[in-house]
């Protein structure tokens, strides 16, 4: 898969936590589930233990941007 990301001055602690996550191949062997509303869902339960282990499980704070809105398979962190 191959994902456009928002620009780092945009969204930076979400960008550089998902791009930690990725370098130490956390996401490896997780679902991707398209949702009925265009959301694409990726559930981690069965390498939790990996992302907490790495203390990458969780965003500190939430970042939005209006200039790089939600909208149909858009990806974000949720919570």
């Amino acid at each position: 898969l191959t994902f456009k990301m928002a620009p780092l001055g945009m969204m930076p602690h979400a960008k550089q936590l998902f791009m930690e996550q990725v370098h130490h191949g956390l996401w490896d062997g997780c679902n991707f589930q398209s949702h009925s509303d265009g959301r694409i869902l990726v559930n981690p339960t069965t390498n939790l233990q990996k992302f907490k282990n790495a203390e990458l499980d969780s965003v500190s704070f939430q970042e939005y941007d209006e200039n790089f809105p939600h909208y149909k398979d858009s990806i974000g962190f949720e919570g």
